[in-house]
């Protein structure tokens, strides 16, 4: 089977499955109802994020067995753990400190990944710590930006894509790429431009799992920087620091559902859902394009440059918003 095949395999088993979720979220009543923090007014089956990822999950498994490395599995039974405890918190709802102990595990586990021998164990520990870190912030990020159609899904893609395009000097090395970018974009259909589904914490907490994962899988089979890795992800990093940083100043509780990301207030007002996404998937794009410069991997000027326009727009962007709201 080539990489594109697989890639199409994966796509429609992840429609599929998306499908099969969304029959049993509205037999079993896991639905979305809409609220004042909400950027929705149509209750919507919540919960898709589970055909994605039991796809994703199944492709990796397959992919796992032609290495020897058991830290793929472990990274793997991390996984399903994130989109189990999503899954139950879209049903039930729980602890803050539940779900957030699962998320420390699941960091440790993309921890020992990031590990390689042969170095200082200064560095071995501070390597470890960062990626554990890293893991943990990157699960709550994503899940934080689902909120509007087709956002998460549509930005993921396109930083899996253009891993996928990394590895493909070397056979085999960019297929985990390929498979969480192909689920994505099977999910699309359910999620963008109209929602008949969400993706849920089961589908947001673990795709930002696998955001390290398979940048990690990818950096250590190509030669590929932490800043081309994550480029593509900026615009949605961006919004949900310094919207957690500007909720902090501001004494708010940061586990409190809101409606002040940047993409939300510029969706709620009067921009519109679809918009905003290809709005910041363009961004995301740029950033991918940027990441392919060779010049990238020696040089911080085209990214330091992206990074700063990224921010230049977000500001104006922010001050429109006032502006309008006045």
């Amino acid at each position: 089977m080539t990489e594109p095949e697989f890639g199409l395999l994966v796509a429609g088993a992840s429609a599929m499955l998306v499908g099969v979720v969304r029959l049993f979220a509205i037999a079993h009543g896991v639905i979305d109802h809409p609220t004042d923090r909400g950027s929705h007014d149509v209750p919507t089956p919540r919960g898709g994020g589970l055909g994605v990822i039991t796809t994703i999950l199944v492709a990796f498994s397959v992919l796992a067995g032609a290495t020897s490395d058991i830290r793929l599995y472990i990274c793997i039974a991390a996984c399903v753990a994130v989109s189990l405890i999503g899954w139950l918190d879209d049903r039930h709802g729980l602890p803050i400190s539940t779900r957030l102990g699962v998320h420390l595990l699941a960091g440790l586990s993309v921890g020992l990944l990031s590990l390689r021998g042969g170095s200082p164990v200064i560095l071995v520990v501070a390597t470890f710590v960062l990626w554990s870190c890293w893991t943990m912030s990157s699960i709550n990020f994503v899940n934080f930006m689902d909120g509007i159609n087709g956002f998460v899904a549509l930005q993921i893609a396109i930083f899996a894509i253009s891993l996928a395009i990394f590895g493909w000097e070397q056979p085999g090395s960019s297929w985990y790429a390929t498979a969480v970018a192909a689920a994505c974009i099977g999910f699309l259909p359910w999620n963008f431009p109209h929602a008949r589904i969400f993706l849920g914490d089961a589908g947001s907490g673990s795709l930002g799992f696998l955001v390290p994962v398979v940048a990690l899988v990818t950096m250590r089979e190509q030669s590929v920087t932490l800043i081309q890795s994550f480029l593509p992800l900026l615009p949605l990093f961006a919004d949900a620091m310094v919207t957690i940083v500007r909720r902090w100043h501001r004494g708010e509780t940061l586990t409190q559902a809101h409606r002040s990301h940047l993409y939300q207030r510029m969706a709620n007002g009067g921009i519109g859902h679809t918009k905003v996404t290809l709005m910041f998937a363009s961004a995301s794009g740029i950033g991918a394009v940027i990441a392919h410069n060779e010049s990238v991997a020696n040089s911080w000027q085209l990214s330091a440059m992206f990074v700063v326009l990224f921010l230049l727009a977000g500001t104006l962007l922010e001050w429109r918003l006032k502006r309008k709201l006045a």
